[in-house]
């Protein structure tokens, strides 16, 4: 599998090319989800809260790749699967373009040629979403299995991202486990990622 940095999430129109930073390309996470997965992988069950150290020497773009072809046997499947259809729709976005009659022949003929232009990056970043959400998963499975509840991150914008997508994926699935996120400041005046997940008692025990 192709693994490599697309960009931020293109606007495309007749006029060119706009980037919209805040839909960033989910590439920009996978360094630290990793960094998460392997700490939560060496810490014991139950540690709560979980303190999460900062990622210091960046790995190997493979060393990730490997890890979730290992992890998430069929994800090249899923991959081919869910590019498919996404491709489907990057094709009906080309032939409605070459369609439209609401511009020019030369807007939709730039238009056209931009639709183009970004065919490969659209695909790459699709693929980079699937990737992502598999390392999601994983991560999820791991918390569930460990029965963490508590987890503390130094606040970052891409850490408090995470922190939500691995609370949002949980929190969705069949367990009904609630999730509370916070940010708070401490008494030496650092900022804090706080994720609670609250499990509901047994009825019987």
């Amino acid at each position: 599998m192709h693994i490599e940095y697309a960009g931020s999430k293109p606007s495309i129109s007749h006029t060119g090319v706009m980037f919209e930073d805040y839909h960033p390309d989910k590439f920009i996470y996978f360094q630290e989800v990793y960094h998460l997965f392997r700490l939560l992988e060496e810490a014991p069950a139950k540690r709560n809260p979980f303190v999460y150290t900062p990622l210091k020497k960046h790995v190997n773009i493979q060393e990730i790749v490997s890890w979730i072809e290992q992890t998430h046997i069929e994800i090249e499947q899923t991959t081919e699967e869910e590019l498919a259809k996404y491709e489907k729709k990057l094709q009906k976005e080309l032939t409605d373009a070459q369609e439209y009659c609401h511009i020019s022949p030369e807007e939709r003929d730039a238009c056209v040629s931009n639709l183009e232009i970004m065919y490969k990056s659209r695909l790459q970043r699709a693929t980079n979403k699937i990737f992502y959400w598999h390392m999601i998963e994983s991560i999820s499975d791991l918390i569930l299995e460990k029965d963490i509840t508590e987890f503390v991150f130094p606040f970052e914008m891409n850490l408090f991202h995470i922190a939500q997508a691995f609370s949002n994926h949980i929190t969705a699935r069949k367990e009904p486990i609630n999730a509370h996120i916070t940010v708070k400041e401490s008494d030496e005046g650092k900022t804090y990622i706080y994720l609670i997940l609250d499990k509901p008692k047994p009825l019987f025990t």
